[in-house]
């Protein structure tokens, strides 16, 4: 038997695996912005039997509640009529696709806290166990979350990015958490102050 051996760079390895693995999940639906991190844990464990779990905590359990705000101008020349069309465009019925396909959750309460509710919407294919997705995300979200910065605070896509590069030494393992905000305090500071004076 003749063996021939190629020389490939592990980046070649990388992308081919990562090429077989999206063939093999195929339809598989996973929650957007999630689709690399659920391929690199595949890719390094040779396992396509994934599931949800909790979110790691510091000292308290915390996640972001985030969504595009839809407003009714105050200058509008039909403010009932647009105030209408938002209560009907927020209600879960009206954006069930979207919902049932994992890329919106529900808004109000009722669908985290009323079971017959609950169950319509995570017993479905497009979800991991029931279970353990209302342990992780439903109840999880429910208890912990709170709304993100960029809300209320301006310039918030400048200093994330910022933070991401400020970040990646931490990541590296290079230096702290705290070593790294301290080192770069003040341009973080000036960016807050620029956006938000």
């Amino acid at each position: 038997m003749k063996v021939e051996l190629e020389n490939v760079k592990p980046m070649d390895i990388e992308k081919r695996s990562f090429e077989i693995i999206t063939e093999e999940l195929g339809d598989t639906p996973l929650l957007p912005g999630t689709e690399l991190v659920v391929k690199r844990c595949i890719h390094t464990s040779a396992d396509f039997d994934y599931g949800v779990g909790v979110l790691p905590y510091m000292k308290e359990k915390v996640t972001i509640c985030t969504g595009g705000p839809n407003v009714v101008f105050s200058t509008t020349e039909h403010p009932e009529e647009a105030m209408e069309w938002l209560k009907w465009y927020y209600q879960e019925e009206n954006s069930w696709s979207l919902i049932e396909a994992g890329t919106w959750m529900p808004i109000l309460d009722s669908w985290y806290t009323d079971p017959e509710k609950t169950d319509k919407w995570i017993s479905n294919p497009n979800y991991p166990d029931k279970d353990m997705y209302k342990s992780a995300v439903v109840d999880y979200a429910m208890n912990n979350a709170q709304s993100t910065s960029w809300y209320y605070v301006n310039g918030t896509e400048e200093f994330n990015a910022t933070l991401d590069s400020v970040f990646s030494s931490v990541w590296a393992g290079e230096e702290t958490m705290e070593e790294a905000i301290n080192e770069n305090l003040e341009e973080l500071q000036d960016i807050f102050a620029e956006n938000n004076g």
